[in-house]
């Protein structure tokens, strides 16, 4: 099952459509987010795996979002960017969203009533099929490079995740492990699985200074890691990581005294 909110409304001319994108585009500006354009489809991107699309097709404008796999944070801030949508916008915009909480406005049944119910649903599928499917690859992008399988391991965005912490008594911990944005602030928690995410996906080491791209996302990998610690000095960290991604890009250290996570099995 996915959770998907969108927002639609029918324009009268195409040059509508060109208003509203210069209208979502002050909207990004005053977020600092980047916005990506291809012809009549429109990217942008709020946070690793977080991405909002927009579109025009047949005289209506489009904009949705995925949030499930990202986390409940994620949903709340697609929300409150459509808001401001809303408010400026001269036409009727209707919203769709399977939560109800466009609506309604209440995080705590956001986060443990649907998506702690998605990933409940998520883990009884895993523990199912984890004897009967040699690698199990959750919410992996078809475009993205395949991991190798580990024994005892799921493939997520976040990276291997242990097939034991999918057992109920683990919910909390998984989730906190498994979304990117599970809470409605941006904390500790969230700029450190910012990194993670990138880490595992995106991050070549050695190979980060290759060209624009790969600096890019080293020196996001390394903003996050340093938020991450800035917001709580007491959240475990990728440290090690950390350290070889500094040498690589001749980056100064920021993080001191810090406390490092367990190590993952990597790729």
């Amino acid at each position: 099952m996915t959770i998907e909110i969108v927002l639609e409304g029918k324009l009268t001319e195409e040059k509508d459509f060109e208003g509203y994108l210069e209208l979502i585009q002050d909207i990004c500006k005053e977020r600092k987010l980047k916005m990506e354009f291809y012809d009549r489809l429109s990217f942008i991107d709020v946070c690793p795996e977080g991405y909002i699309q927009v579109s025009y097709e047949n005289q209506y404008l489009s904009i949705s979002s995925q949030t499930n796999v990202v986390g409940a944070g994620f949903h709340a801030y697609v929300c409150e960017f459509l808001d401001g949508l809303i408010e400026k916008s001269p036409l009727e915009l209707q919203v769709s969203d399977p939560t109800d909480y466009f609506a309604h406005r209440d995080f705590e049944r956001l986060k443990y009533k649907i998506y702690y119910q998605w990933l409940s649903d998520l883990s009884a599928y895993i523990l199912d099929q984890k004897d009967q499917v040699k690698d199990l690859c959750i919410s992996w992008q078809v475009d993205y490079y395949l991991p190798k399988e580990k024994k005892g391991y799921v493939i997520t965005p976040m990276g291997y995740i242990p097939v034991t912490l999918f057992e109920p008594q683990h919910l909390e911990e998984l989730a906190q492990t498994f979304f990117i944005w599970n809470n409605k602030e941006k904390n500790a928690l969230f700029y450190k699985n910012c990194a993670l995410n990138l880490l595992w996906k995106e991050c070549y080491f050695e190979y980060s200074n290759m060209d624009e791209k790969t600096i890019d996302t080293a020196h996001m990998i390394l903003d996050y890691l340093e938020m991450a610690f800035e917001k709580d000095a007491s959240i475990p960290l990728p440290i090690l990581e950390y350290y070889e991604l500094c040498e690589t890009m001749n980056r100064e250290i920021k993080i001191t005294n810090p406390i490092s996570m367990i190590s993952i099995p990597q790729i």
